[in-house]
């Protein structure tokens, strides 16, 4: 019985295990088919500069600090793909080897940039702008000291301080870490105080927790996707700063194989046609900076579920139609052109026939319009003791007379084509009436 009940733990163990390698597996590829073509190259080449950084002075050609002064400046060749340098150093050695220099002081220099400004950015952005004056104070202080920092240009501050502390791999770390942890402050800063004004964050506070209890526990981990796509960027920027501290004599000495250093030492020699010496390191540091940079890019795609990328492909034999679906699909999409047709001329009819409509109701409105003023002025004519102020302005804005003499002389025109247009024997509303009716009257 217990030999059955092992039997049944394993197999269900290894469907467990066999579920999850399934999982993981379906996971991977829907990460990839989230990535256009450009995007999946960048991420190779990213792949294998990491490899090269880590196992790179294992497989390079040559020893990378092995000089052979009869081999001094040989242009690209056989033995030497890409030449050797003033000192008979194989440069395509010292390429393989000098990415593991780069991008460890990268790697270890932003790691500390992250966690130097990633626990600053919780307090200033959290309590920003709170009750109590001590954090506040902090809280400032904090932004101010930044202000101060981020005056100086990075590359000055960079060097300043690599010479106050000498030159070296440790140095150049502390010198890189030092100016780019005011980039991570001030992203942190910035989430937090979109993200402490969540619901969440609140419920957190009412169920007893403490502000940086808060802050660090529950806001924190919702800004790291950002602080990871900014991550690469920084860490791009750095592989260039610390080749532009060896460039100038202030980063890596020299013979650990550097690129900035290996730019420096085979500048001098463009100008005499040893070209290779300077353009191989130069590009490798182009291509390490802007593979770093675009991983950014792809991080944030890929932690952004609701972007995907569907790459464009030909159909294979598999997936082509048959020639009877082509047939239905071409009638349906026919049918459906002659609906649409139908339809733009059903529309452009209805709108035809309502421009006529509108025409006639237009032409139908100013005739009304001109009949109501012709009646409304013969209305005030026959009114006794009826004057020139009684007609309405609008009346002479339509005859065009603004001028108060040309309105008494059409006002006493129309008086008389009024009493004109007075049938016979019908009393003038204007004169008297007879003495008899006036006795009468009374």
């Amino acid at each position: 019985m217990s030999a059955r009940k092992v039997d049944d733990d394993r197999r269900r163990q290894h469907s467990s295990a066999s579920v999850a390698r399934h999982s993981a597996h379906r996971s991977v590829i829907g990460l990839w088919s989230r990535l256009s073509r450009f995007d999946r190259a960048v991420l190779v080449v990213f792949v294998l500069v990491l490899v090269i950084a880590a196992i790179g002075p294992f497989v390079a050609p040559y020893p990378p600090t092995f000089a052979d002064p009869l081999q001094r400046l040989v242009s690209p060749n056989r033995a030497h793909p890409f030449g050797t340098d003033e000192n008979g150093i194989d440069v395509l050695s010292r390429l393989i080897a000098a990415p593991r220099t780069d991008v460890l002081i990268a790697v270890i220099a932003t790691t500390l940039s992250v966690a130097i400004g990633a626990p600053l950015g919780v307090v200033a952005g959290y309590f920003e702008g709170a009750d109590r004056q001590a954090m506040r104070w902090i809280s400032e202080g904090t932004l101010r000291l930044l202000d101060v920092i981020q005056a100086f240009p990075v590359f000055i501050l960079a060097m300043v301080l690599v010479a106050i502390r000498g030159t070296g791999p440790v140095n150049v770390v502390f010198a890189v870490a030092f100016v780019n942890f005011p980039v991570f402050l001030r992203l942190v800063r910035s989430e937090i105080l979109s993200l402490r004004e969540q619901p969440y964050a609140e419920a957190a506070v009412a169920l007893g927790n403490s502000e940086l209890g808060v802050g660090f526990k529950h806001l924190l981990p919702n800004a790291w996707p950002t602080v990871l796509v900014q991550v690469s960027v920084t860490i791009g920027f750095a592989v260039l700063l610390t080749a532009g501290l060896s460039f100038v004599g202030a980063g890596v000495s020299p013979p650990t194989p550097e690129l900035g250093a290996m730019i420096a030492s085979g500048a001098k020699f463009m100008i005499t046609g040893q070209w290779w010496v300077a353009m191989f390191p130069g590009l490798l540091l182009g291509l390490i900076v802007f593979t770093f940079a675009v991983m950014g890019d792809i991080v944030g795609k890929l932690m952004e579920p609701g972007q995907r990328a569907i790459p464009s492909r030909r159909l294979l034999s598999k997936d082509r139609i048959a020639p009877a679906a082509q047939a239905e699909a071409a009638a349906n999409a026919k049918g459906m052109h002659d609906m649409a047709l139908e339809k733009q001329a059903h529309q452009n009819k209805i709108d035809q026939m309502g421009k006529e409509q509108d025409g006639q109701l237009l032409k139908q409105g100013a005739e009304w319009a001109g009949v109501l003023k012709e009646k409304l002025v013969t209305a005030i004519l026959e009114k006794p003791g009826s004057d020139l102020k009684m007609i309405p302005q609008f009346i002479w804005e339509g005859l065009g007379i603004v001028d108060e003499t040309q309105k008494q002389v059409m006002f006493n025109y129309l008086q008389e084509i009024a009493q004109k247009n007075q049938p016979q024997g019908q009393p003038n509303p204007q004169q008297a009436p007879p003495p008899q009716e006036q006795q009468q009257a009374a």
